[in-house]
């Protein structure tokens, strides 16, 4: 954790926050332009997170494994969507 730097720990503790705070949001009579909001926030930090993790791994596994990497996070969102035909 040492490498990440002050900003960058900063940024993933809010972005862990953004995180619950959505979960919290959706039982809640919050409305829903809020909830979209605060969701969208906290899924563009979760997918920086995802880009900076794969470009720090990919210093240790080679460009072949960080190009399988990258394809394989890449279709995370469109999983649930396969389920749904």
């Amino acid at each position: 954790m040492r490498e990440l730097g002050r900003t960058r720990l900063v940024l993933l503790g809010a972005i862990v926050a953004l995180t619950a705070v959505a979960g919290v949001l959706r039982y809640t009579d919050t409305g829903l332009v809020v909830l979209f909001f605060v969701s969208l926030a906290a899924l563009a930090g979760l997918a920086w997170s995802i880009s900076f993790s794969t470009e720090a791994l990919s210093v240790r596994i080679g460009p072949a494994a960080t190009g399988v990497l990258q394809a394989t996070l890449g279709n995370i969102p469109r999983s649930p969507l396969c389920w749904l035909r």
